[in-house]
């Protein structure tokens, strides 16, 4: 135990202007302690077990301190509380929870004082808090509360809450939170509504005095908002099983509480937010004003002062009990200020968040300063609590801040400050998260080399903690990732699986995922590691290992169970798994293995059909298109007809519905004012308000509702157009779905266009009675991927770069993977009803369809009807593009080339509506294959209207849907070669 004890005193007074070094040896001392209990086996052996865990003796028979020479008790206390704040501060919180439970220890059984019992049980809270342990947090702020447990104040009974005449009164203690269910579950509505609505005694507060009870304040906003920071958005459907949700039942305080039960739990998130909001103010404004507010009295024996027998026994000094009039260090009212900025950055509030924390970096110049004039009237206490780790807290604040308003010209220049200030300091944990929000805003902004080079300098700070580097390798994996090099972005997210598992497996997630009753859906590092198996599943369906995918979607599946997020990530987990097991199912050659990957692919894709209905529905479109047309795959495959063709027109109406929002929202009418979140106004008034130099005539209060409305629709459809990535894509940020799906809400009631164009008219259900294609019926949509499983050649996993720092230039030149585009289609041909898959390369589609816009544009401008030839060449092109199928690997042709008459089959001419005919010369259709002997037309409005009809084929978003014979017929002679067969 002597190492730890010099180790705290390194920390606590050596080296100050080396913080990385007081981390290592915090990070030491933790190592030590927890070999300490390793000793032992009545005590816990592994770091989370110590959440809650405080020993009655660290060895069996043994006297720690007998001799002080050698391992001295206030030593040790006064050195531990440095350790845990530097391991917490730098996000070493689950290494801290060993040495807390030492310090809780020598407070309480040592010592005997109950102000170090207090202080050492709301490092804990905060500990546990950082680390999604609420339920373990709330159960020791509750004891905090009452003042239960505490040592050496009323004899053994050890309770201050009494009355007049000295007698114990009877408390209820305070209800558990279940970190099984969200906030809103009936099981939780007790403890929430203790911990927003209660206050310590009176006696309680006395014996804290006012810089604990403020600390105790912080505690408790600091778990409200790790409650309420995350939005519960599920309305319809019940978390994790998509099943319909059925109203809450009223609480029954008998019964006991089953995981998953059917029921919409009440979102009480906010409201947890804006208590947290309202106790910070008030203790800010309580610390400013402290004349306004009366000192608590004791109304019995319990504000006694300790009596302080473990100094005795350890020849010590006992810590003195500060009094209610006693000086409040000013760093309390700057960590108020930085709480507060935090929940109102929860808030989606950034511009008071920022005025929070410039707030913070200003009253901590001026308490520095009236301290080194001597005007406080203790001047040491308040250089103790102004340390450098608070002002670069406060940096870092405001970084964040910056960052979430995307203001990148003020981040810039205050993260060069901060850089140089941490760099002066050694602060290498610091330094290290302000950079990881430097490589985020240079993601954002498209700088690549700078945003290359920053990520591989932070990878290779293994040091970090393992959450934090599993968030970065993350990140730096789908920045490679996008820039090509697939093999460098496999190897990152390779490394984020192992240590967001690792993380995970440290918390307890083993004995979590096989006893649903210990389910934590607040754990830290849940999402991560979700995200890091969702990568790996789409890195192993590029090597074709559909098996492989298929197992690592379905662990990445199982953790939504684990998570508490957005309903757009759950819907997401399941789509992804729903297409390794489709690819899986298509590939399989064993009936067996097939069988069990149809069934789970069904079964994924059907929840993620109904949650992108429903609770995830609006930015979940294009999200909802994939699946319809993963299981339209499967169902041709299967000759299922009439479902595949109800696939079709869903995903049709979907990318309708999204194309109508991303054209031209602002053309989607007026939006209800009043219906608009206060976050979202705030925010359009900024926005306003920054395009314009000098600021607006009028207030933002009287914002002009037809611009709010076009700004309003226009910013839904940003957050819309940043959502629609492939299933699985982890730079998908939570905040970002959590505020497109309210805006979604809101516009849905509130703005009529929004809801006849944009909405589905209801939740696409697949049933085996689908009605049969009809004569006539032409149905292609076209599924963009990184692979189809037709064609080995298109799925590709390669691209690495060897060049340390490499150039704008080097990065632009890098070669981009193909995409495979894959037709579905059903076509009800005067033959018969075809439905099949061909694979296609997306570069040439399209390539083509940009050539027939741009003749039919010409057209349409110049008012003339384009040359024969030019329209006989676009004719043979389309008909030449879908009657091949080729590997991407293999595909020489490009559609530009016609194809050369006199060698093989050739591809049938053009369909001419009848309408067309009419308008062009009169003569006879040929049926042959060899010449197109249609007659060419002759108008602008008939050549219009036919290359209108061929653009539309090549849609990748609508595709086709609709009733046309000779469309049909043409279209079944083409793509007869690609179908599964005659239906």
């Amino acid at each position: 135990m002597s190492g730890p004890v010099l180790l705290g005193k390194l920390v606590q007074l050596g080296s100050p202007a080396d913080l990385h070094m007081q981390l290592e040896g915090a990070c030491m001392a933790a190592q030590l302690v927890a070999a300490c209990f390793l000793c032992s086996l009545v005590h816990p052996q592994r770091a989370v077990d110590f959440a809650t865990y405080t020993p009655l003796e660290l060895w069996e028979g043994t006297h720690l301190f007998h001799d002080p020479y050698k391992c001295n008790s206030a030593d040790m206390s006064s050195g531990l509380p440095c350790i845990i704040a530097a391991l917490v501060r730098s996000g070493f919180s689950l290494d801290a929870l060993p040495v807390i439970a030492l310090l809780e220890w020598v407070a309480q059984h040592v010592w005997g004082d109950p102000l170090a019992t207090v202080a050492a049980r709301l490092q804990r809270v905060q500990a546990l808090t950082r680390l999604g342990l609420l339920a373990e947090a709330a159960s020791v702020l509750g004891t905090l509360f009452l003042g239960e447990g505490l040592p050496d104040v009323t004899g053994p009974t050890a309770r201050l809450i009494r009355s007049a005449d000295g007698s114990l009164l009877t408390t209820q203690p305070v209800p558990p939170f279940n970190n099984a269910e969200l906030p809103g579950h009936a099981s939780n509505k007790a403890c929430l509504d203790f911990f927003c609505t209660a206050e310590p005694a009176t006696p309680v507060a006395a014996l804290y005095g006012p810089h604990l009870t403020g600390k105790l304040t912080l505690a408790t906003a600091d778990w409200l908002k790790g409650v309420g920071h995350m939005p519960d958005l599920w309305k319809q459907t019940v978390p994790f099983t998509a099943a319909p949700a059925l109203p809450e039942p009223p609480a029954d305080k008998g019964a006991k509480v089953k995981p998953g039960a059917a029921g919409v739990p009440a979102a009480i998130e906010g409201a947890c937010l804006d208590r947290a909001a309202a106790m910070l103010q008030a203790l800010i404004d309580k610390l400013q004003n402290p004349a306004g507010s009366t000192p608590a009295k004791s109304d019995g024996k319990a504000a006694s002062k300790p009596t302080g027998k473990a100094a005795a026994k350890a020849g010590g000094q006992a810590q003195a009990v500060p009094t209610a009039d006693a000086p409040v260090p000013a760093d309390l009212i700057i960590a108020a200020r930085l709480s507060l900025s935090e929940v109102l950055l929860s808030q989606w509030m950034p511009a008071k968040a920022l005025d929070q924390a410039v707030a913070a970096v200003k009253h901590f110049h001026q308490a520095r300063q009236r301290a080194t004039a001597g005007q406080m009237d203790q001047p040491q206490q308040l250089q103790d609590g102004l340390s450098p780790q608070l002002w670069l807290h406060c940096r870092l604040q405001a970084l964040k801040v910056l960052k979430d308003m995307k203001q990148r010209k003020a981040f810039t220049a205050l993260l060069t400050l901060s850089l140089a200030e941490a760099s002066k300091l050694n602060d290498k944990a610091c330094s290290a998260e302000m950079q990881s929000l430097d490589l985020a805003m240079h993601i954002a902004a498209g700088t690549l080399p700078q945003a290359y080079t920053l990520a591989q300098q932070l990878a290779e700070r293994s040091w970090l903690p393992r959450r934090q580097l599993a968030e970065v390798c993350l990140m730096a994996g789908d920045m490679q990732d996008s820039l090509g090099l697939r093999t460098d972005a496999c190897n990152l997210w390779s490394r984020a699986l192992m240590l967001a598992d690792q993380e995970c497996q440290a918390l307890g997630l083993k004995e979590r995922q096989a006893h649903p009753e210990l389910r934590n859906l607040y754990m830290g590092g849940s999402e991560v590691l979700m995200q890091a198996q969702m990568r790996q599943a789409v890195s192993l369906l590029r090597q074709q290992q559909a098996a492989g995918a298929a197992q690592a979607s379905r662990q990445a599946f199982d953790m939504v169970q684990q998570v508490r997020s957005v309903p757009l990530l759950h819907a997401q987990a399941a789509a992804l798994h729903g297409r390794c097991c489709a690819v899986q199912s298509l590939l399989a050659s064993q009936p067996a293995a097939k069988e069990e990957a149809v069934i789970a692919a069904k079964a994924s894709l059907q929840r993620t059909i109904t949650w992108c209905g429903t609770d995830a529905a609006g930015p979940s479109l294009g999200l909802l298109r994939t699946a319809l047309l993963d299981l339209a795959s499967m169902l041709i495959a299967e000759k299922a007809v009439p479902g595949a063709l109800a696939c079709l027109k869903a995903a049709a109406t979907a990318g309708a519905c999204l194309d109508a929002l991303l054209a031209a929202p602002q053309d989607l009418g007026f939006v209800t004012a009043a219906a608009v979140p206060a976050w979202a106004l705030a925010l359009l008034q900024g926005q306003e308000v920054a395009s314009h130099k000098e600021g607006l005539p009028v207030t933002g209060s009287t914002l002009d509702p037809a611009l709010l409305s076009r700004l309003l629709l226009c910013h839904y459809a940003s957050l819309v157009k940043s959502l629609d990535k492939n299933p699985g894509d982890s730079s998908v940020p939570m905040q970002t779905a959590a505020q497109a799906l309210q805006l979604h809400s809101t516009l849905r009631v509130s703005c009529g266009q929004y809801q006849a164009k944009c909405c589905m008219p209801e939740v696409p259900l697949v049933l085996e009675g689908s009605p049969a294609p009809t004569s006539g019926t032409v149905a292609l949509q076209w599924h963009l991927q990184d692979g189809s499983w037709q064609d080995p050649s298109s799925w590709h996993a390669e691209g690495m770069l060897t060049k340390a720092d490499p150039s704008y230039g080097d990065l632009l030149s890098l070669p981009q993977p193909c995409n495979a585009a894959s037709l579905l289609f059903v076509v009800n041909a005067s033959t018969g009803v075809l439905a099949g898959e061909a694979v296609f390369d997306a570069a040439q589609l399209g390539a083509l369809d940009m050539r027939i816009r741009t003749a039919m544009q010409q057209a349409k401008e110049s008012q003339q009807a384009l040359a024969d030839s030019d329209l006989e060449k676009l004719r043979w092109s389309l008909g030449s593009f879908l009657t091949k199928q080729q590997g991407l690997a293999t595909s020489q042709t490009t559609p530009e080339e016609q194809p050369q008459r006199s060698s093989g089959p050739q591809a049938a001419p053009a369909p001419v509506s009848k309408a067309a005919d009419r308008a062009a010369t009169p003569a006879k259709k040929a049926k042959g294959v060899t010449e197109p002997a249609v007659p060419l037309l002759q108008t602008v409005p008939g050549q219009v209207a036919e290359l209108g009809k061929w653009s539309s084929i090549l849609q990748t978003n609508t595709g086709v849907v609709l009733q046309d014979a000779d469309l049909a017929d043409w279209l079944a002679e083409l793509l007869r070669s690609h179908c599964a067969g005659d239906v």
